[in-house]
């Protein structure tokens, strides 16, 4: 459907998730849920490639060295829930993006209807802790993809930052907060990236008990 209507060149993807063992191994089975990419490798490579992409991408190890608030944040997850490195899983919303960045309005329709696509992945992965990088903005289309969505307000935050997402369909810990850059931007200024980091630290330290 996306490229008997755009063709390859207009877009990039999809994002296929590859599981790794480290994933299936891990002490709490981690799962981060993006936006869209901000560039990937095109259909025509064919599936297998695509796969060995995400696997060589290895969860944003590349980014270690390049400060990126994102990949430093889901690293910092890891740790305090006793997992390795590099064993959380990652998709996004959007298997698409469209030149490498955030596509336009016919663009986003058309990727918003493969957005089940994203309930079917959690359903196989089975994660036990989600935090989805989605943002307030689209909230409406993850209530279009989980049954009953509930968006409950965590204490000491702005719902536009951080709520818990509750769905027969989801983890019971599941969160959706905004993009790290943004926090990182407000961190000055409310410490907001402290709070969130100590949050995580909390949920780490419940799962020991």
């Amino acid at each position: 459907m996306i490229y008997d209507k755009y063709g390859n060149q207009d877009i990039n993807g999809p994002l296929l998730m590859s599981p790794s063992s480290a994933y299936l191994s891990s002490k709490t089975r981690f799962l981060v849920v993006g936006k869209e990419t901000a560039g990937w490798e095109q259909f025509n490579i064919g599936i297998n490639e695509l796969l060995s992409c995400y696997e060589r991408f290895n969860v944003g190890e590349s980014y270690n060295k390049k400060g990126s608030p994102l990949w430093y944040l889901v690293r910092f997850t890891e740790e305090q829930l006793g997992n390795s490195n590099y064993s959380c899983m990652w998709t996004n919303l959007s298997k698409y993006d469209q030149n490498r960045k955030e596509p336009d309005v016919e663009h986003r329709e058309d990727f918003s209807k493969l957005d089940n696509l994203l309930k079917d992945e959690i359903d196989i992965l089975k994660p036990e802790f989600c935090l989805f990088f989605t943002g307030h903005k689209f909230d409406n289309r993850l209530g279009n993809i989980f049954t009953d969505l509930q968006f409950i307000a965590v204490e000491g935050f702005d719902p536009n930052v951080l709520v818990q997402l509750k769905s027969p369909d989801l983890p019971s810990l599941c969160y959706r907060t905004s993009h790290p850059k943004w926090i990182s931007l407000q961190n000055k200024k409310s410490q907001l990236k402290d709070r969130l980091e100590s949050f995580i630290t909390q949920i780490g330290r419940s799962l020991e008990i």
